[in-house]
C-alpha cells in the first residue's frame, strides 16, 4: 500500500491548500496555557534560556524536580525523594522509547515484544529496527481495542517486553485503577517487562485518575516499568520536544551516555513553564483527593529545590520564581492554568458528541473514549474502498485529511471496512468545519454508488 503519511504531505501541491485541514494529527492542537506563554516571554526577555547550559540528562532543575513529582505520586504525598526512579529528560517522548529500547535490548536482551491493542507506529518501528518478533494482542469484545486482563493472561504470550499505552492511541481507551493493578500483578508474577506510554495522559480532569505511579510502588514492581512522558500533549506543546523517561537501576546513566553520543546535550527550552505545570499538577491532585499534603511546606521545599538547582539564577529571576512558585502569585496563575485544563478537557468532549451527532447515521461502529482525545470510528462505505484510496479520494474531494487503520495496527483486518482516528483536540469551530466536510463527502460518495471520481 502507498504510504497514507505521504498523501496528507501533497496536500500542499494540491488545490485544497489553503483550505486543508486535518482531524487525525494525534496532537493537542488547542491553545498553549497563557502561563506558558507568559513565563516564555519572560524568560526570552530576560536571557535566560542563554545563561542556563544543560548536560546530556537535562537541567538539573528539571530532573529534581521530575523525580520529586513522580515520587509524590508514588506516595500520595508521604514522600518527596525518590530513592529507586531517576529521571532523564530527552529529546521528546519518541527520543525516551528509542533509547529505552536500546537499553532493554542491551542490558535486559529481550527479543520478544507483545503490542497491546492498536499503537502509535514508533513501537513497531523499534521492532523491526532490532530484528525483534512483536506481535499485536487487540481485544476481541464488541466496542474494545484494548486487551483486558484476562486476555492478555490467556494469551500465554511468550514475550519479554509488553507495550501498554495508557490512554490508548489511537482508540482513547484505558484502565481502570484496579486492573492496572492487576495487570502489574501479572506482570511481576511472570517477570516480564512493561514500556508504559503515558504521553496522552491528562492529569488535571474532571474524570477519576489513573495512578499509574501508586500502582507501581504498591506492587513493588519499579524494576520492571519503564515510563515514557511528555508535555506536548497535556499542554499543547509539541514542537518543544520536551520528553522524559523514568525507571531504575542504570537506565539515567545509560539514557545520558547515548544522548551524549548523538547530540551531546538536550533541549531545554522553556524551564519555568514546564516547572510550574508539575507544581500545578500536584497542588491540583492533592486539592481533589485530599492527600493531606502541607501546602505551604511543599511549596517551600520545590523553591528550595529549584533554588538550588539554578545556580546562574540572577537575583531579580529567584524573586521571581519565588513569586511563582511559593508567593501570592501562584493561586492566581494556578487558578488560570486549571481553569484553562479543565476548560480544554470540556471542549474535547463537546467535540467528540458533535461527532457522534452529525455522523450518527454514517457511524457503523465506534470505541468509546475513556481518556485523553483521540477516538477511532468505522463509517458506512469504506467497505467499497482500500484505505489509501478512501483517503485519497477525501483530500482530492474537499482537502480534508485523516489517518486509518493501517497507520496503528500491524495487521490488516480481514474486512475491507477499516478505522479512522479523529483527534478531538482542537477548536471547536475548526473541527465541526471539519465534521461537516467528512459528512458531506459521505452524502456524495451514496449519492455516486461508492464510485466517486475525483481529480
Amino acid at each position: 500500500m502507498n504510504s497514507i503519511f505521504e498523501l496528507c504531505s501533497n496536500i500542499y501541491y494540491g488545490p485544497y491548500r489553503k483550505k486543508y485541514k486535518m482531524i487525525s494529527t494525534g496532537s493537542n492542537d488547542l491553545p498553549m496555557p497563557r502561563i506558558w506563554k507568559k513565563l516564555i516571554t519572560q524568560e526570552v526577555k530576560n536571557d535566560l534560556v542563554y545563561m542556563w547550559y544543560t548536560a546530556p540528562g537535562g537541567l538539573a532543575a528539571e530532573r529534581n524536580y521530575l523525580k520529586m513529582y513522580h515520587e509524590i505520586l508514588s506516595t500520595k504525598g508521604k514522600s518527596l525523594v525518590s530513592k529507586k526512579r531517576d529521571v532523564c529528560m530527552t529529546l521528546g517522548a519518541c527520543q525516551a522509547a528509542k533509547i529505552i529500547f536500546d537499553y532493554l535490548i542491551q542490558r535486559k536482551k529481550i527479543k520478544k515484544v507483545l503490542i497491546l491493542g492498536y499503537s502509535y507506529s514508533l513501537f513497531e518501528r523499534e521492532c523491526r529496527r532490532y530484528n525483534l518478533m512483536y506481535q499485536e494482542l487487540s481485544s476481541c469484545k464488541k466496542g474494545k481495542n484494548l486487551p483486558s486482563v484476562s486476555e492478555i493472561k490467556n494469551s500465554k504470550s511468550d514475550a519479554d517486553l509488553f507495550i501498554l499505552s495508557l490512554p490508548s492511541n489511537p482508540t482513547g481507551e484505558i484502565w481502570r485503577q484496579n486492573e492496572f493493578e492487576s495487570f502489574l500483578k501479572y506482570i511481576k508474577e511472570s517477570k516480564k517487562i512493561v514500556l508504559l506510554d503515558i504521553v496522552g495522559y491528562f492529569q488535571i480532569s474532571e474524570r477519576n485518575n489513573l495512578l499509574f505511579d501508586y500502582a507501581i510502588r504498591k506492587i513493588g514492581i519499579e524494576e520492571q516499568v519503564y515510563i515514557i512522558n511528555s508535555f506536548s500533549k497535556s499542554d499543547s506543546v509539541p514542537a518543544f520536544r520536551l520528553g522524559y523517561l523514568i525507571g531504575c537501576g542504570d537506565l539515567y546513566q545509560f539514557a545520558a551516555n547515548s544522548q551524549y553520543d548523538e547530540m551531546m546535550n538536550v533541549p531545554i527550552f522553556p524551564v519555568i513553564p514546564m516547572l510550574f505545570s508539575l507544581h500545578a499538577r500536584i497542588i491540583f491532585m492533592n486539592r481533589k483527593y485530599r492527600w493531606e499534603i502541607d501546602e505551604k511546606r511543599f511549596k517551600s521545599i520545590a523553591y528550595n529545590l529549584l533554588k538550588e538547582s539554578f545556580a546562574l539564577l540572577s537575583p531579580k529571576w529567584e524573586k521571581k520564581i519565588y513569586h511563582l512558585f511559593y508567593g501570592n502569585k501562584f493561586n492566581r496563575y494556578y487558578r488560570t492554568y486549571v481553569n484553562e485544563q479543565l476548560k480544554n478537557e470540556r471542549i474535547i468532549l463537546r467535540n467528540y458528541e458533535y461527532m457522534l451527532n452529525v455522523l450518527k447515521d454514517d457511524i457503523v461502529d465506534w470505541i468509546h473514549m475513556e481518556s485523553g482525545f483521540n477516538v477511532i470510528i468505522e463509517l458506512k462505505g469504506t467497505e467499497f474502498f482500500e484505505e489509501y484510496e478512501f483517503c485519497k479520494k477525501l483530500l482530492s474531494y474537499n482537502g480534508l485529511s485523516v489517518l486509518t487503520e493501517s497507520c496503528f495496527t500491524i495487521e490488516q483486518r480481514r474486512e475491507n471496512r477499516f478505522w479512522i482516528r479523529i483527534s478531538l483536540a482542537k477548536e471547536e469551530s475548526y473541527f465541526k468545519k471539519s465534521i461537516i466536510m467528512l459528512r458531506k463527502f459521505l452524502i456524495i460518495l451514496k449519492e455516486n454508488n461508492y464510485k466517486l471520481n475525483t481529480r
